[in-house]
């Protein structure tokens, strides 16, 4: 009996005993689609159990391999019950990629066919209320494609079932974790009639697909549906510009007719409350164990100040997404205690102090010290997972507890000057020009760096080519100690930011700058190829126009000491308010975030030297119970095989549209809002987009529109950077802008702080920046008038 069945040339399989991956990909060829040549290894030759193959199939395979050429091949399952109509099995068993070479194929035949008996497969089935009698693996063996990148089509909306629109999700490279949800991907959805692009959502800078791939992709779907009969889950790369069809399967995430967002409550009258979205993305189990750690201390400290951030502590989490709603409380309960919080705020600001100053800071710094000395010591499982509660521990009050108590009442600071000195009230800004911060002192040192390596050809060479390998590989000279000494003190300082904090897109997934050094490396080479020195005396300038007005002040209420007392007392306390919010961002989500964050690392690193888990990152997947079960010498038997169906469930999860709001209308306290709602006549006016002025002065330049991410974007001196928000990601590059547009974002945010200690012009909150203006453009930010001018196109 032959083991071997090809769909070269058209040949037939027989799904009995090839599976129905091998199936379609038969099918698909005999209609001239283009399939990748292979063949497949039949169900019934071999034992799945087998970690030997017979000799006769042995041979087999080799023939048949070299048959196509002996290419690189990709090995693949074909099970007998897979790609159904009501199970597609999609990710439940093994796929080996990059074979090559007689013996690897074989090996990695018998690794695929074991898979068949894997724990998280008997779960899938056990799931279904599928028997385990009569189950078969037969194995795909199929050239690989050296895909520029690859992804899955879905004939139809995969949720809705709109027979309308084409669904295409895709990533650079092989696609790996496309399917399971663990790679960043573009998401397409087509017009199926027109092939018009409705929505992209891009990963990255540039799109994965062009527009060339997509009418490819859509012509594809198009042939599919006719082979099939009906519509498709379609795995696919691209090489060159031509698509690959790698398999194809019925489309099982959603039956018809049902809801896109299932919704169950934990109790039935939840449905009668006000919820609302808290994440974008579904949630990993640890972080639910964050959340819970978070949301006890906002319930401690709603207690005790009635801030309305911390009213929202009631949570839950709805089809893996987190939603959180707060309790019923008086209204003049609540009023009493933000009267508490206020007195005391009071209390410190009559000494120009500050409640961060006197009370919070040093808790802080206190805290991440010891953490400090619990990460140099901990080596065992056992120690990590204590640090790691230890450092949740930390962030959770840092940022459900501490940081709201920190918030005093808005002032209008420009009113206030006016009112205390006589003067234009446009003044009242630069007296927080050049003020000193952690992200002041940050940029600084960034700076220094650069200098270095202006001074020696090899390292601005490197930097040059962002070549970060071959800085190990430099010789040792002066330039390169002194590189090498200030970035390890740069990292030992601020090694702990994810940028994490208001604006920015970071997550607790995030890298550390120590664990992805590449980042600050990045920003040191914008830096380097900068005027540094015409920096310098920017800076100075800046320093010198603030002092000038502070003795013109004092000379003007000189005869009035008691105006003087109240205007010194004013700007004490805004001085402080600007170093509070950079400073608390770098204690709370940067030092408190990042050390939960390696942590989690060390946690991960430990469990994979286990043998464990596959990456250190997949401890995201585990819960803290578990954690310290492990810990402990028991816990899941198959971790592994556990982080994979997790993986399963969110990438389904994350393809629906979770709701910004569950149950009844929103009523009581609640988040930001208003504060970063773009002002009545925002957005764009014929050749202006008008918005609101965050940040004094005018600037032409180039417009540099960049698209959420982690790493700040590559900028050149005079750049306006256009974002629809930024973070403390990017701030340390502001130095180098000519101005700042956003669409959304507040004045009191880091992105206006800095741009305001720095003298860079920003509008923010004009709704369409990102949409109206081209990269490349030339466009002038007026921060005194709140607009934007485009030149025409």
């Amino acid at each position: 009996m032959t083991a071997i069945a090809s769909w070269v040339d058209g040949g037939t399989v027989d799904p009995v005993r090839a599976g129905h991956k091998a199936v379609s990909l038969a099918a698909m060829a005999a209609a001239g689609l283009p399939v990748p040549r292979g063949f497949v290894v039949l169900a019934e030759v071999v034992d799945s159990a087998d970690d030997e193959l017979p000799r006769a199939v042995a041979d087999e395979i080799t023939s048949a391999y070299r048959a196509l050429g002996s290419p690189v091949v990709a090995v693949r399952s074909s099970a007998t019950a897979e790609d159904l109509e009501g199970a597609s099995f999609a990710g439940q068993y093994d796929t080996v990629l990059g074979v090559r070479g007689d013996k690897a194929v074989r090996d990695a035949v018998i690794t695929v066919r074991r898979s068949l008996r894997s724990e998280r497969a008997v779960a899938y089935r056990r799931a279904r209320g599928m028997a385990e009698d009569g189950l078969a693996m037969a194995v795909i063996v199929q050239e690989l494609v050296p895909a520029d990148a690859a992804g899955v089509l879905f004939t139809r909306h995969p949720l809705s079932g709109d027979e309308s629109v084409v669904m295409i999700s895709a990533a650079r490279g092989l696609g790996e974790g496309v399917v399971d949800g663990t790679a960043l991907t573009d998401t397409y959805t087509l017009d199926a009639a027109t092939g018009a692009v409705i929505e992209r959502e891009l990963a990255g800078d540039t799109a994965v697909l062009d527009d060339r791939a997509l009418d490819h992709l859509l012509e594809l779907a198009r042939r599919v549906r006719e082979v099939f009969g009906g519509h498709r889950d379609v795995e696919f790369a691209v090489q060159g510009g031509a698509v690959h069809a790698l398999q194809a399967r019925p489309i099982t995430a959603l039956d018809d007719g049902a809801a896109d967002f299932p919704v169950r409550w934990d109790d039935p009258a939840d449905a009668d409350r006000s919820w609302m979205l808290r994440s974008a993305a579904p949630v990993h189990l640890l972080e639910v164990d964050i959340q819970r750690a978070s949301a006890e201390r906002m319930r401690v400290g709603f207690g005790e100040t009635g801030v309305p951030m911390m009213h929202l502590h009631v949570w839950q989490v709805i089809n893996g997404y987190l939603y959180v709603t707060g309790p019923d409380v008086a209204a003049d309960v609540v009023a009493e205690r933000q009267a508490r919080l206020t007195a005391l705020h009071d209390r410190y600001a009559a000494t120009g102090s500050s409640v961060f100053e006197e009370d919070v800071e040093p808790l802080l710094v206190a805290r991440l010290a010891e953490l400090a000395r619990l990460r140099a010591r901990r080596r065992s499982l056992a120690g990590r997972v204590e640090l790691l509660e230890r450092a949740i521990a930390a962030y959770a009050d840092a940022m459900g507890n501490l940081h709201w108590r920190i918030q005093a009442q808005p002032v209008d600071w420009p009113a206030r000057y006016a009112e205390l000195t006589g003067r234009p009230a446009i003044e009242a800004v630069i007296l927080l020009q050049a003020v000193t911060t952690r992200t002041t002192r940050l940029i600084n040192h960034l700076r220094r760096l650069a200098k270095v390596v202006q001074t020696d050809p090899a390292l601005l060479d490197v930097f040059d080519r962002r070549d970060w390998p071959a800085l190990e590989g430099l010789d040792d000279g002066t330039a390169v100690r002194s590189f090498r000494a200030g970035f390890s003190r740069l990292l030992r300082d601020y090694g702990l930011r994810t940028g994490m904090g208001l604006g920015g897109v970071a997550n607790f997934l995030s890298p550390t700058w120590s664990m992805s050094p590449s980042i600050p490396l990045g920003i040191i080479a914008s830096y380097a190829r900068q005027d540094l020195d015409e920096l310098d005396r920017r800076d100075r300038r800046l320093r010198a126009q603030r002092q000038r007005l502070e003795r013109a002040i004092e000379a003007d209420l000189a005869g009035d000491p008691d105006r003087w007392q109240r205007f010194e007392l004013a700007r004490r306390h805004m001085v402080n308010a600007a170093r509070t919010t950079e400073d608390h961002n770098h204690l709370m989500e940067q030092a408190c975030g990042g050390s939960m964050r390696e942590a989690a690392l060390l946690t991960g690193q430990a469990l994979v030297a286990g043998g464990r888990l596959d990456d250190p990152d997949d401890v995201f997947h585990l819960s803290l119970t578990e954690l310290r079960a492990l810990a402990a010498g028991h816990g899941p038997t198959d971790t592994r095989g556990l982080v994979h169906e997790r993986k399963a469930v969110r990438s389904k999860q994350g393809a629906t549209r979770p709701p910004r709001t569950l149950g009844a209308p929103a009523t009581g306290p609640g988040g930001p809002g208003a504060a970063f709602t773009p002002p009545e006549g925002a957005g764009l006016d014929g050749d202006v987009l008008r918005g609101t002025a965050a940040s004094r002065g005018r600037h032409t330049g180039r417009a540099r529109v960049a698209p959420p991410e982690h790493a700040p974007p590559d900028v050149r001196p005079g750049d306006i950077l256009v974002a629809s928000m930024v973070g403390e990601a990017w701030t340390p590059i502001f130095p180098l802008l000519g101005g700042l547009v956003l669409d959304y974002g507040g004045i009191f945010q880091h992105a206006a702080v800095v741009a305001r200690e720095y003298g860079i012009p920003a509008v923010m909150m004009t709704r369409d920046a990102t949409k109206t203006i081209a990269d490349g453009q030339l466009i002038t930010v007026d921060g005194d008038a709140g607009i934007v001018e485009l030149a025409p196109g």
